[in-house]
């Protein structure tokens, strides 16, 4: 900022991140109805497995390293389950109750 290059320390970034949002389509259409907002940028769960996911599960990964299955939860910039297990079946177990209890 001093010498002229950066035009901001990050908050403009955030103004511009937060107009651009506010002009998409789907955001627009779904304004006040929280319900659907929420299920507009957060689809179900079948949709919401990306394609680099090897568990088949969202928030359930495997540690070679360690030969640990992990589970995670983020929820209110927080990590409220970060977790490792011995098996795929205890991580994901784990994962669905965080998600019961948090999400639901």
């Amino acid at each position: 900022m001093r010498k002229g290059n950066t035009r901001s320390c990050g908050c403009l970034r955030k103004e511009v991140a937060r107009e651009k949002i506010f002009r998409q389509p789907n955001t627009i259409a779904h304004i006040g109805n929280s319900d659907t907002l929420q299920a507009a940028w957060h689809p179900s769960k079948k949709d919401a497995v990306r394609s680099k996911n090897r568990s088949g599960v969202t928030g359930v990964s495997y540690d070679r390293h360690h030969d640990l299955w992990i589970a995670r939860l983020y929820y209110h910039r927080a990590y409220v389950l970060n977790r490792s297990f011995h098996t795929k079946e205890e991580a994901v177990a784990a994962r669905l109750a965080a998600e019961a209890q948090y999400l639901n």
